[in-house]
């Protein structure tokens, strides 16, 4: 039986499927290699290279997670709009809604998110997009800022270093809760509590004086 042509439109989101199954299996940490998900997306050794380049080129592994990192920003900048868009009369409650959208995104897709936030992808941001999606993640969050700013609750000021503040804040506490760095934190039921913590200690920071 022959074997599907690498110029298949679809074929870099199989590869890119495959990844991220592998990413979900079993309990423990799961490393990518270009073997095991060729293997998982039914095709031979030399397909991934076919499609992402050879790694003397800078493309194989790397370019590979890469695309793996820019689907998963794609994929956490759409929770956080749709999020976003069901609160825009409310932005505060958007604010809110981004940190339970970001948060439930990362307990869903623990080692993906790792992945996104991981060594692997140190240096890759020229890669497939991946620096390009990223900031549209980011952009979602300024977004709300800008119009938390404009309803007096959240403080003048550079609405691009909100956001990063915003996200770092976020970040730090979807960090917690994957560490299980306690059983508050890390308790499956305890998401919402989580996201309700990480919002008020963005307003908190990033709060008018018009607030309350």
């Amino acid at each position: 039986m022959g074997e599907e042509k690498p110029e298949t439109p679809d074929l870099k989101a199989r590869f890119i499927e495959a990844a991220r199954e592998i990413l979900r299996e079993g309990p423990e940490p799961r490393k990518l290699g270009l073997r095991k998900i060729a293997q998982k997306a039914a095709m031979s050794r030399t397909a991934p290279y076919l499609v992402f380049g050879k790694e003397r080129e800078g493309g194989g592994l790397a370019a590979l997670q890469a695309a793996v990192g820019a689907d998963g920003f794609r994929r956490l900048a759409e929770a956080m709009r749709q999020a976003a868009q069901a609160n825009r009369k409310d932005p505060e409650r958007g604010l809110r809604e981004i940190a339970a959208a970001y948060l439930g995104f990362a307990r869903e897709n623990p080692r993906l998110y790792r992945l996104m936030f991981g060594n692997e992808l140190a240096g890759s941001l020229h890669l497939e997009g991946l620096g390009e999606a990223r900031l549209a993640a980011q952009e979602i969050i300024q977004e709300v800022v800008e119009r938390c700013q404009t309803a007096g609750v959240v403080k003048p000021g550079d609405p691009e270093r909100f956001a990063k503040s915003a996200w770092a804040t976020i970040h730090g506490y979807a960090t917690l809760m994957l560490d299980e760095v306690s059983e508050s934190l890390s308790a499956p039921g305890e998401s919402e509590d989580v996201a309700q913590m990480a919002a008020d200690h963005l307003l908190d920071g990033l709060g008018s004086s018009r607030r309350g």
